[in-house]
């Protein structure tokens, strides 16, 4: 069974028949490759956090759940503009250091904030599904 495929009946076993709040950062895709596409379908609500633009637009086409165009970083990053080397779902804010043969499309400067600050500006008390 392909990987995605394998991860959304682990997902749908584990929460069956529940609604929730999630929360997925580096969202890409509204569909393809989502780790919360069925749920938010199912009646979840959530947040994804994408930094690239062309995706933020079209999450905030073909998704319901809110869309924080940003990326997320540390506690001491909070509020900066960062680089990210741009490579489809496998954009990076750190690429000197993870992905040295990685290829990008391009280098772009994106705003970083923290995931904490996300979660506590939606104002949810829980969070039930988390996927980075």
């Amino acid at each position: 069974m392909f990987p995605a495929a394998r991860e959304q009946e682990c997902l749908n076993a584990f929460f069956e028949g529940q609604t929730g709040f999630f929360v997925e950062v580096g969202a890409n895709h509204p569909v393809v490759g989502s780790q919360t596409y069925e749920l938010e379908a199912a009646g979840w609500n959530g947040i994804l956090v994408e930094p690239l633009e062309e995706l933020v637009s079209e999450l905030r086409r073909k998704r319901q759940a809110t869309v924080v165009s940003a990326a997320c970083g540390s506690p001491d990053q909070h509020g900066m503009t960062m680089s990210i080397g741009v490579a489809n779902g496998l954009s990076t804010l750190v690429a000197n250091r993870i992905a040295r043969e990685r290829i990008f499309s391009e280098i772009r400067s994106v705003p970083v904030v923290t995931l904490d600050s996300i979660i506590a500006a939606s104002g949810t008390g829980t969070v039930d599904f988390i996927s980075i």
